[in-house]
């Protein structure tokens, strides 16, 4: 194990590490990207009208990554909502369709400005 693996996983805890430990190479390289991302975006959720209830963030794709694979990492197409909203978002609009929603659409427009 090298030097910056073993620096990575002495920050995170128990539950986080045997989860990290887990993964393929690609895995982690997917996970790194979005944790950066999360914490470029200073772990704040970007729901307009969060409570933040919940302390677990979520890096949510705007376009789903199933029918839109080639943005799964791509900053322009994330966003950061606490886990709360997420469940919110899914609920509301659900899974399928979701770049074909102009309501859904036009409230991922806001958040990206928030």
């Amino acid at each position: 194990m090298g030097k910056q693996l073993q620096k990575k996983l002495s920050k995170m805890s128990k539950k986080r590490k045997k989860m990290y430990l887990s993964m393929s190479k690609g895995e982690r390289e997917t996970y790194d990207i979005l944790y950066k991302f999360k914490s470029k975006n200073q772990f704040k959720c970007k729901h307009t009208e969060c409570l933040n209830k919940s302390k677990i963030k979520d890096v949510h794709h705007i376009l789903p990554r199933n029918s839109h694979p080639q943005l799964l990492l791509d900053y322009n197409n994330l966003i950061v909502l606490c886990r709360d909203c997420h469940k919110s978002i899914h609920s509301q609009f659900g899974y399928k369709n979701l770049s074909e929603n102009n309501e859904y659409l036009k409230l991922m427009q806001i958040f990206q400005k928030n």
